[in-house]
């Protein structure tokens, strides 16, 4: 799970969480993401 700080605005909020689908969305990030137990998270196979 990623968390960002309240501070951050939303317009930021939602560039990180693009940023983090698209690099789930490769090879390397699905790697990442099942080392690091974030595999089938409904959150990684979203489109936005």
């Amino acid at each position: 799970m990623y968390l960002t700080h309240p501070r951050l605005r939303d317009a930021e909020a939602q560039a990180v969480r693009k940023t983090l689908l698209s690099f789930a969305a490769t090879p390397e990030g699905q790697a990442f993401m099942q080392r690091g137990g974030f595999g089938g998270s409904p959150m990684w196979t979203a489109t936005s």
